[in-house]
């Protein structure tokens, strides 16, 4: 959870709240929701993102599924992403990426899930967020990726420039409670 405090007139802010004003708006606004669901355990489920807490953020982000190590595909995408016709559901999420920039690309993409880790990739024209998300086995399976472009690389790809991972604290899993029946009194 995100505090913000001053002491003798200057701001004190917690790490989440810093990292999220250096981004740009599409971005810090997604890192501020999903840091939001995360709550104690450090990773939100898939189905806490729902349309309703995501709101206008929902054309500019990805959701991936971690098929296998080495293999993230996309499960959907926002209409911010330039997309080929018919979409881009079951490519792989290295496909974005220029030819020379895929294998790092993909390997960066997959610490997100190997931590968990937040991926914060800088792009040349453009910033990616890569945010693992639990699955219903309760392990970093998902992501949701924001993306922020003022400019596509060579051929609409994308091309690195930089990147920030940050391990988590959550622990690798995190079971669900199971709800309780209701019970009816009087």
């Amino acid at each position: 959870m995100s505090e913000i405090s001053t002491i003798g007139g200057g701001e004190v802010v917690d790490l989440a709240t810093a990292r999220a004003r250096r981004m740009p708006d599409v971005l810090s606004r997604l890192w501020r929701v999903w840091n939001r669901l995360a709550g104690p355990d450090g990773v939100p489920f898939r189905g806490d993102l729902t349309p309703d807490a995501l709101g206008d953020l929902m054309p500019h982000l990805l959701f991936a599924d971690h098929v296998r190590p080495g293999c993230t595909r996309v499960a959907a995408a926002g209409s911010a992403w330039d997309l080929p016709p018919g979409g881009a559901t079951g490519l792989p999420v290295r496909a974005f990426f220029d030819l020379g920039d895929r294998d790092p690309a993909a390997a960066l993409v997959e610490r997100a899930f190997d931590g968990p880790s937040t991926v914060d990739l800088k792009l040349r024209g453009a910033r990616m967020l890569v945010l693992p998300l639990r699955g219903e086995t309760g392990r970093a399976t998902k992501a949701v990726l924001g993306l922020s472009v003022s400019a596509y690389g060579p051929e609409g790809r994308f091309e690195l420039d930089g990147h920030t991972v940050t391990r988590l604290d959550a622990p690798p899993k995190v079971e669900r409670p199971a709800p309780q029946p209701l019970r009816v009194v009087g």
